[in-house]
């Protein structure tokens, strides 16, 4: 179970560090394995925005562009990413940086007779990806130059990998680790009020065979005018794999009310899987 300390904050107030809450739920029963401190990913990545943009004069691909780092000169950064334009948005490492993902220290340098000072970032390079077309834009228009891009990348976060003994089902979701450290530690509980939806009357719903005397109950909702598969927006993506979810929503929805609520586990399916009746059974 991949636990984000920032979705877990939602629900429990706490102000261990992340080492201790390790300690403190492994003494509890619930062994950490590992502690994955993605703040370290991005550490020195600010929000730059791209003034100009000219071709280098001795390569083709390469661009060289002037940003605005929050300093009270722009920076000059050969780039070879081709969506870089001018009034972007981007993630730059500054002069010093390391990012750990692709085992870089950003320092200045010569590209082809230009000199360079910092690097725009794309999100493979900043652990956010496996593969990427060009350099990440992001897509607000109001930022602040100079500020810490780590929070509009979900890299203000730290992911601790729990595991849970086989009679403690309740740690497989958010609300039960939250619940459990609330009761080690004495802190408040925040848990949502929980909304129940009204349903309507509906001739196309899912049919339910349920023919296994052990499985209770088995709800179905059908959902309507959902785009096949978009991506989520980059923060709340970033936040799904933390998880180990992928960044589509139906793929990541369907697991995150499992994770968060109660551990009961669902998926999402097409209304073609739909079609004939659901026999659910044991695993």
């Amino acid at each position: 179970m991949r636990i984000s300390l920032n979705w877990l904050r939602d629900l429990v107030t706490f102000e261990l560090s992340p080492e201790a809450l390790a300690d403190t739920l492994t003494m509890a029963g619930f062994e950490v394995e590992d502690i994955e401190d993605r703040r370290t990913w991005a550490a020195g990545v600010v929000v730059g925005k791209v003034i100009d943009r000219q071709p280098h004069p001795d390569a083709d691909k390469l661009g060289v562009c002037q940003v605005d780092i929050g300093e009270p000169e722009p920076s000059t950064i050969v780039c070879g990413a081709a969506n870089v334009t001018a009034g972007a948005y981007v993630p730059v490492a500054t002069v010093g940086s390391y990012l750990p993902i692709v085992d870089l220290t950003i320092k200045p340098r010569q590209l082809r007779g230009v000199p360079s000072a910092g690097m725009i970032c794309s999100l493979a390079e900043l652990g956010l990806a496996k593969d990427s077309e060009g350099i990440h834009i992001f897509p607000q228009t109001d930022l602040t130059v100079g500020a810490d891009a780590r929070p509009l990348l979900g890299l203000d976060d730290v992911v601790l990998d729990v595991t849970s003994t086989a009679n403690r089902a309740d740690a497989l979701s958010m609300v039960g680790i939250a619940r459990e450290i609330a009761a080690i530690t004495g802190a408040p509980l925040k848990l949502p009020a929980p909304q129940v939806p009204t349903a309507e009357a509906d001739s196309t719903a899912v049919a339910v065979d349920l023919t296994d005397p052990k499985l209770a109950r088995f709800i179905s909702p059908r959902c309507w005018n959902i785009y096949r598969w978009p991506l989520l927006p980059c923060g709340y993506s970033s936040g799904c794999k933390r998880r180990g979810l992928g960044p589509s929503i139906m793929l990541s929805i369907s697991p995150i009310t499992c994770c968060w609520s109660g551990g009961s586990p669902s998926t999402a399916l097409t209304t073609i899987d739909c079609n004939r009746p659901r026999r659910p059974k044991m695993a």
